[in-house]
């Protein structure tokens, strides 16, 4: 079984969360003709990095050059995020195949935020996948609204 989670594991795992979104939503933009589904997904991107921006606050696993280094990165080679992304787009897909890859992505990690909270034994660590959780599921409701408009425009 998995050693519990401390509260700065936590924090970084959510830091490092924030960072793959941020790289999907930021290359995802530019993927997508649509200016308001592109702003929509930079509006994203710019929420992921001043979500990863706060956890990096609390966290002492990294110092502000690691993180800037970091943030600048680009997406990590191993990212499920940006992978699922360049499989998509590497076939023209369209600004609704993009946003429903988005959704999936947000929906599949809400599971695995959840799945963690509920394993913490840590009411601290449970707290902080929380939040993750609330902003998670606050990010699906926008991509599923836009994605409605969309939908609705073109059909």
């Amino acid at each position: 079984m998995p050693s519990e989670r401390t509260v700065q594991q936590a924090i970084y795992h959510s830091l490092l969360t924030e960072k793959d979104a941020m790289d999907f939503y930021n290359t995802a933009s530019e993927y997508v003709q649509n200016p308001d589904a592109k702003q929509m997904l930079e509006l994203l991107a710019q929420e992921e990095r001043e979500h990863a921006e706060w956890f990096h606050r609390i966290c002492n696993e990294i110092d502000l050059d690691e993180f800037l280094e970091l943030i600048e990165s680009g997406p990590a080679p191993d990212s499920t995020w940006f992978s699922k992304l360049k499989e998509i787009s590497d076939h023209s897909s369209d600004e609704l195949e993009i946003l429903q890859l988005a959704l999936r992505q947000e929906k599949a990690l809400e599971k695995e935020l959840m799945a963690i909270a509920e394993s913490a034994n840590d009411p601290d660590v449970r707290q902080i996948y929380q939040a993750n959780i609330e902003s998670t599921r606050h990010h699906f409701e926008m991509i599923a609204e836009e994605y409605n408009r969309l939908k609705e425009l073109l059909y």
